[in-house]
C-alpha cells in the first residue's frame, strides 16, 4: 500500500503539471507558486490558528488553480482543511487493496487532481497584484465533525523580489453541511516562492 501511495503522488504532480504546461502563458515566465504561512479561522464554535501550505498552477498570466492544505492539531480546536477531490480520492484509494492498477485507480487519480478553486490576478503595478479567489471544493474537519466548504476572498500579492512574494489575505468561509455553522472568516499571511 505505501508503494501505491508514492506512485499515485508522483503521477499526481506530473499529471497536474502536464495538464497546464500547454496553456498560453504569454508574457508569463512563472508556472508554479508554493506558499507557506499562517491563518486564523474564526467560526463561532471553533477559532483556530492554522499552518497553511498552498500550491498554485498558472493557466495563464492572470489565472491559476489552487490546492490548499492547512491545519492545526491541538486537542481542543482541531481544524484541518484540504481539497475535496484529494480527500475523496484518498478515501477511495484506502478502500482498494489490489496491487495492479485498474481503470478504477485511474478514476481515483483523476478525482485527486481536481483543483479546489481558482485565483484571478489583477495587476496594480509591477510589484503589487490584487488577487481574488474562490474555492468551492474544500473539505474541513473540525471539532470531531466535518463539512464540505467553500471560501472566497482577496489577497494582496507584494513582490519585493522576482521569485518571492508576501501575501496578506482575508476571506469568507461557507460550510455546506455543518449542523452548527453556515459561515466563518479566515485571515492570514502567506510567504511564496514562485518557480
Amino acid at each position: 500500500m505505501p508503494g501505491k501511495i508514492i506512485i499515485f503522488s508522483i503521477v499526481f504532480f506530473l499529471s497536474v503539471k502536464l495538464c497546464f504546461s500547454g496553456s498560453d502563458n504569454t508574457g508569463k515566465k512563472d508556472d508554479l507558486k508554493i506558499s507557506f504561512g499562517y491563518a486564523q479561522t474564526i467560526v463561532h464554535f471553533n477559532n483556530s490558528s492554522l499552518v497553511k501550505l498552498e500550491l498554485e498552477l498558472f493557466i495563464n498570466k492572470n489565472l491559476s488553480v489552487d490546492y490548499t492544505l492547512s491545519g492545526n492539531f491541538s486537542q481542543k480546536n482541531t481544524f484541518i482543511h484540504a481539497p475535496l477531490g484529494f480527500v475523496a480520492g484518498l478515501a477511495l484509494l484506502s478502500e482498494t487493496r489490489e496491487t495492479d492498477f485498474s481503470s478504477y485507480d485511474y478514476l481515483i487519480l483523476l478525482l485527486m487532481i481536481i483543483p479546489e478553486g481558482v485565483n484571478y490576478y489583477i495587476p496594480m503595478n509591477d510589484n503589487i497584484n490584487l488577487v481574488s479567489y474562490i474555492n468551492p471544493l474544500g473539505y474541513d474537519y473540525f471539532a470531531d465533525d466535518y463539512s464540505i466548504s467553500s471560501s472566497l476572498g482577496a489577497k494582496l500579492e507584494l513582490l519585493p523580489l522576482d521569485n518571492f512574494s508576501i501575501n496578506p489575505y482575508a476571506g469568507l468561509k461557507l460550510f455546506y453541511s455543518h449542523n452548527s455553522a453556515s459561515f466563518g472568516f479566515e485571515t492570514g499571511l502567506l510567504v511564496s516562492i514562485i518557480f
